[in-house]
């Protein structure tokens, strides 16, 4: 009953920033349900996981949905905001924090040797800024960024191919998460401060 009703919850907020959703039945054979499906049932949260957990799923299917399947961004996140605003009022906190994923290779968007903290060691690893607002011991994402550091920004072949838009420029992680403090709070997300690391 709890997966059946947070999955409807997700559908009727969030379906209509996705084209998966868009022009299907309600089915298990949707990708967008068997990947919510796998947060819920699988201790590691992995489309390998995923695709031998949950029922008629895919691997390929649910990268497929993951990376390649368009999603309106600024929808999303103004359905956060408003989650957030109906939750939490104005009393609460935005904390802003990088947080890194080890990765191999170096293909995807951003990786580099960089700091990772959640393995305490400089490695191969894609690092994101991240806000969430949080109030009681309770916490909810509203935004997150790729950081990409300076060094790709030589290399356009690279950018290109590894789907950076021309448009982006170098930033730091500071300019990132100010920006995302500016959008957030134009967007109109309450918050009545702002908290970060040293970092």
């Amino acid at each position: 009953f709890l997966i059946a009703s947070a999955l409807a919850h997700f559908e009727s907020h969030f379906a209509p920033y996705r084209c998966c959703f868009q022009n299907r039945t309600r089915s298990v054979e949707d990708p967008a349900r068997q990947y919510l499906h796998g947060l819920f049932q699988c201790r590691r949260r992995n489309m390998e996981k995923m695709s031998e957990v949950v029922s008629g799923s895919q691997y390929q299917r649910l990268h497929h949905m993951l990376s390649e399947s368009a999603w309106d961004r600024s929808g999303v996140r103004r359905q956060l905001i408003a989650d957030a605003n109906a939750h939490f009022g104005h009393a609460c906190a935005l904390l802003v924090d990088e947080s890194a994923f080890a990765k191999k290779g170096d293909k995807s968007a951003g990786v580099a040797r960089q700091w990772n903290g959640r393995l305490g060691k400089t490695d191969n690893s894609q690092v994101g800024v991240f806000a969430a607002v949080v109030r009681d011991r309770v916490a909810a994402a509203v935004d997150s960024e790729l950081y990409v550091p300076e060094t790709w920004f030589d290399d356009a072949k690279r950018c290109k191919d590894a789907g950076i838009p021309k448009a982006w420029a170098f930033r730091t992680k500071g300019e990132i998460a100010l920006e995302m403090i500016r959008r957030l709070r134009r967007e109109g997300l309450n918050f009545s401060y702002v908290a970060f690391d040293a970092g």
